[in-house]
C-alpha cells in the first residue's frame, strides 16, 4: 500500500505542477490593429479596370516571352499590339496588320483577331474582313515575330463557303488536331426570317490550311431567353474555347455588341465538334449598374500560371453603349462541379495579377468553421476564389443559418503565417450584409468596425502591418436589417520581402 501511496501523490503533484503551468500561460492581450491606409501601395498591390486602353472591341490577350500581348478590333481598318508586363501598364508596340485597299482583299470590317503561337515558332494571325464585294470573309496572316510585320499567306480569303463568316478562333487539342471555330455571320444569314449568326467548327490540316473535304459543322444557335433580346436579329458569335477534366466548354457572346445586354454564355461537349449543350446558368457574365455590354473574350495565365484571367470588352461610357469598348480583365476559373465562373465585370480594385507585385496570396489546407452554416452551403467556399457578382451565383456563398444571432467563421490556416492584406468580399444579396464586421487574430489583434461596400465585387480591403497568426476569426458584431451573415470570398495576403 505504500508503494502505492507514492505512485497517486506523484500523479497528483504532475497534475498540480500541470495546472500551474497552464495557469501561467496568459491568453494575449487584446490590441487595436491600425490599419494604412496609403493609396500609392494600394494601387501598386491592386488593379482597376478602366480606362488603360479604350476604343477597342474583342481583346485577345496572350502570353508570350514573359510579357502580356493584346490585340483587339480597332477600327475596322487595322489591328494595334500592346506589351504589359503588370496588366496595369500597356505600351503601344503599333500597327501589325491592316487592310489594303488599294491592293489587298480586305477593304474594311476587320474584326476580332487572334494571334497564335506555332511549333514552328511563327506567329499566325487570324482575322476576317470585307472584300471588295462587300462580304466578309476569313483571313491568316504570318510574322517571324510576335510584333510583327504579319503578312498574308495567301492574299485571299483561308476558305470561302459563299457566305459571310467572322469571328475565327483556333484551337489546338491535347493530340495536336487544329480546330478553327467561327460565326456564320448573321448579314447574310437568315434562320426562321430573322437575321442569325451561329457558330461552326471546322478541322484544319495545318496552321493556315483547312482540312481537305472537312465539314463545317452548326454547333450554336440563338436559342435561350437571354440571346433572344434584340428583335429580328440574334447572334451567338466571338467563340472562344478551354478543356477541363477531358470535356470541351465553348464560350461565345449572344445579342447586339452595342447595347447593353451583350453577355457572355458556354455550352459543353465531349468532343471538340459538338454536340454541345449550353449550360442552363447562362448567362455567365452580362451587365451591371456600372458596367455594360461585357462580351467577346479570350482566356490567358499569368505570367508566372497561378491566376486565371479572361479578358473581354466593355462599353467605355455605359449610357452610350455603341461601338467604343474597353479592355477589361477578371479571374475565372471552374467550379468542384464542373461550371465555370467569372469575377466580373469589375470596376473596382482586384488584387494584382499573380508575381507582379510583392503581394503574394497565401494557400494551404485551411479549415473553416462556422457558428452554424445554411442547409446546402459550405464555409470552405470562401476560400475558392469566386466572389458573386450576378443574380444565381450566390448560391456558391456562405451563409449562417437564419437565427443565428452571433453569426461567425473562424479559418485555421495550419500552421502560423505572416498576413498583411485581407480582402473581404461580401454577400451579393443585401440582407446578408451585416452592418458591422470585427476580425481577430490569434496574437490578441482586432480590426473592428468594417463595414461592407456596396457592391459585391468591391472587396473591403484591409492593409496592416505584419501579423503572424494561425487563425483568423471573422464576427458579425452587428447585423442591422441582414437576416443573415453571407461571406463570397476572403483573400488571405502577404507582402513578400525581397
Amino acid at each position: 500500500m505504500k508503494g502505492r501511496r507514492v505512485q497517486i501523490g506523484l500523479i497528483s503533484m504532475a497534475i498540480l505542477l500541470s495546472s500551474i503551468a497552464a495557469g501561467c500561460q496568459k491568453e494575449p492581450n487584446p490590441y487595436s490593429v491600425s490599419l494604412i491606409e496609403d493609396e500609392a501601395v494600394l494601387q501598386e498591390y491592386t488593379y482597376q479596370n478602366g480606362s488603360q486602353i479604350t476604343g477597342i472591341g474583342d481583346p485577345y490577350v496572350f502570353v508570350d516571352n514573359g510579357k502580356y500581348y493584346h490585340t483587339a478590333t480597332k477600327n475596322g481598318k487595322k489591328y494595334e499590339l500592346h506589351v504589359s508586363e503588370d496588366l496595369k501598364n500597356w505600351e503601344l508596340v503599333g500597327e501589325i496588320f491592316a487592310s489594303n485597299p488599294d491592293g489587298g482583299w480586305i477593304h474594311s470590317d476587320m474584326w476580332q483577331p487572334q494571334i497564335l503561337k506555332g511549333d514552328d515558332g511563327k506567329y499566325y494571325l487570324y482575322y476576317c474582313g470585307k472584300e471588295k464585294s462587300g462580304i466578309i470573309r476569313i483571313g491568316v496572316a504570318v510574322a517571324d515575330e510576335v510584333q510583327g510585320p504579319y503578312l498574308d499567306v495567301y492574299k485571299e480569303p483561308l476558305f470561302d463557303l459563299g457566305y459571310a463568316v467572322i469571328d475565327a478562333h483556333v484551337f489546338r487539342d491535347d493530340d495536336g488536331q487544329l480546330y478553327m471555330y467561327y460565326s456564320r455571320d448573321c448579314s447574310e444569314n437568315k434562320v426562321n426570317g430573322k437575321n442569325t449568326s451561329q457558330i461552326y467548327v471546322v478541322e484544319m490540316e495545318s496552321m493556315v490550311k483547312v482540312k481537305e473535304k472537312a465539314e463545317h459543322r452548326l454547333l450554336l444557335t440563338p436559342e435561350q431567353e437571354w440571346e433572344m433580346q434584340s428583335g429580328d436579329w440574334l447572334w451567338n458569335e466571338g467563340p472562344d474555347i478551354l478543356k477541363h477534366d477531358g470535356k470541351y466548354y465553348l464560350f461565345y457572346s449572344a445579342n447586339f455588341y452595342a447595347d447593353s445586354k451583350y453577355s457572355i454564355g458556354y455550352a459543353v461537349a465531349d468532343s471538340p465538334i459538338g454536340p454541345f449543350v449550353k449550360y442552363e446558368g447562362n448567362p455567365i457574365l452580362s451587365a451591371t449598374n456600372t458596367m455594360s455590354g461585357p462580351g467577346n473574350n479570350s482566356f490567358f495565365h499569368s505570367i508566372d500560371g497561378k491566376d486565371f484571367f479572361t479578358a473581354y470588352h466593355t462599353h467605355t461610357i455605359v449610357i452610350l453603349g455603341g461601338g467604343d469598348r474597353k479592355l477589361t480583365i477578371d479571374r475565372a476559373g471552374f467550379r468542384k462541379d464542373g461550371t465555370f465562373y467569372i469575377n466580373g465585370p469589375t470596376d473596382t480594385m482586384q488584387p494584382a495579377a499573380a508575381g507582379e507585385t510583392p503581394l503574394s496570396k497565401l494557400s494551404g489546407d485551411f479549415k473553416v468553421e462556422a457558428s452554424s452554416t445554411e442547409d446546402g452551403r459550405n464555409p470552405l467556399s470562401i476560400l475558392d476564389g469566386e466572389f458573386s457578382v450576378h443574380d444565381g451565383t450566390e448560391k456558391y456563398e456562405w451563409a449562417s443559418a437564419s437565427g443565428d444571432e452571433e453569426p461567425y467563421l473562424t479559418i485555421d490556416l495550419g500552421k502560423e503565417m505572416e498576413v498583411t492584406h485581407l480582402f473581404v468580399y461580401g454577400s451579393s444579396k443585401a440582407d446578408r450584409k451585416p452592418e458591422n464586421l470585427k476580425i481577430s487574430f490569434d496574437d490578441g489583434g482586432i480590426i473592428e468596425n468594417i463595414a461592407f461596400n456596396e457592391r459585391s465585387a468591391d472587396a473591403s480591403i484591409l492593409h496592416f502591418a505584419p501579423i503572424t497568426t494561425r487563425y483568423i476569426k471573422i464576427t458579425a458584431t452587428e447585423m442591422g436589417d441582414a437576416k443573415q451573415f453571407g461571406l463570397a470570398e476572403v483573400g488571405i495576403y502577404n507582402v513578400i520581402k525581397e
